[in-house]
């Protein structure tokens, strides 16, 4: 799979995340715990997230990033090294 976009990748984890919490505005720099997210719904999106993008994340990934913004930003180095061969 072709390296994806920050935009597309934005836009994918938001889709994740409406998914789990609902339909809503959610921004690019909203925090998931200050929007109700919980453990258990991390791993909802983690699990999307994985099979939308053909990759190995973790809740952590989720929870020390918690942002769309800044989630992006972490699975797009994620992503970069997976194609280098270094993930």
């Amino acid at each position: 799979m072709p390296e994806p976009t920050a935009r597309r990748l934005e836009r994918l984890i938001t889709a994740a995340w409406e998914e789990v919490l609902g339909p809503g505005e959610i921004g690019p720099d909203d925090n998931f715990l200050a929007l109700g997210g919980n453990s258990l719904q991390a791993v909802r999106i983690v699990a999307r997230l994985e099979e939308d993008l053909d990759a190995d994340l973790s809740v952590r990934d989720l929870l020390e990033t918690q942002s769309v913004r800044r989630m992006s930003e972490r699975l797009a180095g994620i992503l970069g090294r997976a194609e280098d061969g270094r993930y």
